[in-house]
Parts: structure tokens; C-alpha cells; sequence
């Protein structure tokens, strides 16, 4: 009797964690060894049906942002978004950084070594879906860093009042291109890509300690300075996953940008918008 009525209670409570889309692990008393594994198994799976797009769907918000301004923010976390621009449109779960620097920021895509590209499986990016969630036309800063998980790292590069162009056309498309492990141009990328770029310009910071980066052709910048970054390819300067100016290329030296489509080093694109 007491092994049933332990299941019994056990059941119930995972019943209810279901019905409520959420799961506290104060709510019931330790299983006795028997049940140890069958119960471990369901509250596993409650865990993930409670982080589940339609336990979220009443309270789905538009953006890494809004949570943040709605003070409705979990930390660094993958987080459901519904962009709302569009009638129907579907809700998309994103990466955000929600602890660095006030948070809001929206992970986009990386590279984790020579020649790799990491998008989110479950999103194609359109045009429209760009729009939708303002990642060029809301974007106030644009930001990259070796970590998958955070922003907040001594490598990390920051443009603050970011302002995207393209001279491949619309920004917009190529931004789509982009986070879906393309070409600013929509191909698939190569060492020997030079089809066009993608530029970021804006006020140079970072979450890091040092003051200065290279920059290309000998030069360096200062934090604070007004600068560029591109993505893309062109005559004599193909392949740049990451870059800044010119061929005079510096990847992992001197605080260097850099990662080139065959570069060893984890480069991680995140955008912030103002909504």
C-alpha cells in the first residue's frame, strides 16, 4: 500500500506539473528506490514540455528585448519569440544573453572553428522575418565574442549606434543570408568567397580589458573610435567570416577580429535591438 500510494502521489503531481506547464521539485517527497527511475524519467519529461512553445504561448514575447523591458527575464537562457508583424506568423525559440550589460541581446549565429557555421536548426531566415524582428532596421548594437554563451568575455567586440549596409543589396536579405550560414550573397560559404559584403559600422567597445584592436593595413583602433566591420568577401580579401579592413590579416593577435572561413577560432554574432 505504501509503494501505490507513493505512485499515486507521485503520478499526481506530474499530472498537475503537465497541467500547469511548470514543475517544482519541492512539491513531492523523495521516491523510494523503486520508483526512482520511472519517476526521474517523467519529470524530465515535464521539465521539457514546461520550456515547450505551447506552455509559453500565452506569454511569448517579441524579442530578447522585451523580456528584458517586461522584467520578465530568466538570464542567459533560449527564450521563445513571436515576431508581430505578420499575421500567423509562428513563434521561433533564440539564444539570449540576458545578464550582459542590461541584457537583450539575441544570438544569431557562429563559427566554432576552421570552416564551420552553426544556425538554429529549427529557423529559416526570410527577409521578412529579419523585418519582423527589427534585427537591421531596430538594431542598436551589434556585437561579437568567443563565447556560444554570453557577450560578457575578453574577447568580444562591441559596435555601439550599429549601423548595417550591404553592397549586395538589401541589407535585410543579407542578413537573412547570414544567419542562415551564408554569403552575404546567399551562397555557400568558401576560402575563396568574394562576392560581397555585409558592413557593420559604428562606435567600437568591448566588455574586455584591452583599449586597442588591429585593424588591417597596419593600423590599429581605439575603443571609443568609430569604425567598420564586414562579413564576407571581396578581390584579394576573400573568405572573412569576420573582418575588419584591408588583407593585413591578424586572427588571434593583438585583439584582432579577424576569423577567415578557414581561421581556427570561435567567432559568435549577436544583435541588439531597440524594441
Amino acid at each position: 500500500m505504501l509503494f501505490g500510494s507513493r505512485l499515486q502521489l507521485a503520478v499526481t503531481t506530474i499530472l498537475v506539473g503537465v497541467s500547469s506547464c511548470q514543475w517544482n521539485l519541492t512539491e513531492h517527497k523523495k521516491p523510494s528506490p523503486g520508483l526512482t527511475t520511472a519517476i526521474h524519467a517523467l519529470t524530465q519529461l515535464v521539465k521539457e514540455l514546461a520550456k515547450s512553445e505551447g506552455c509559453q504561448r500565452e506569454t511569448i514575447l517579441p524579442s530578447c528585448q522585451a523580456y528584458v523591458k517586461a522584467n520578465r527575464s530568466k538570464g542567459n537562457a533560449y527564450y521563445w519569440i513571436k515576431p508581430t508583424c505578420a499575421s500567423g506568423s509562428r513563434s521561433v525559440q533564440v539564444y539570449c544573453d540576458q545578464e550582459t550589460d542590461g541584457g537583450g541581446w539575441m544570438r544569431v549565429h557562429y563559427k566554432y572553428g576552421a570552416n564551420t557555421c552553426f544556425k538554429y536548426d529549427q529557423i529559416t531566415w526570410t527577409t521578412a522575418l529579419v523585418n519582423c524582428l527589427g534585427l537591421v532596421q531596430n538594431m542598436t548594437e551589434f556585437a561579437i565574442s568567443d563565447s556560444t554563451t554570453t557577450i560578457n568575455t575578453p574577447k568580444s567586440w562591441v559596435m555601439r549606434n550599429a549601423v548595417p549596409s550591404s553592397n549586395v543589396g538589401d541589407p535585410s536579405l543579407a542578413m537573412a543570408h547570414i544567419a542562415n550560414c551564408k554569403t552575404p550573397s546567399g551562397s555557400t560559404w568558401s576560402q575563396g568567397y568574394q562576392g560581397g559584403y555585409m558592413f557593420i559600422s559604428g562606435k567600437l567597445d568591448t566588455y574586455g580589458k584591452w583599449t586597442s584592436m588591429h585593424y588591417g593595413c597596419r593600423t590599429s583602433a581605439k575603443v571609443g573610435s568609430q569604425t567598420s566591420m564586414r562579413i564576407g568577401g571581396g578581390a584579394s580579401h576573400t573568405g572573412e567570416f569576420i573582418h575588419t579592413s584591408c588583407n593585413d590579416y591578424l586572427p588571434n593577435q593583438k585583439n584582432s577580429v579577424t576569423s577567415r572561413w578557414n581561421t581556427a577560432n570561435t567567432r559568435v554574432i549577436w544583435i541588439r535591438t531597440s524594441v
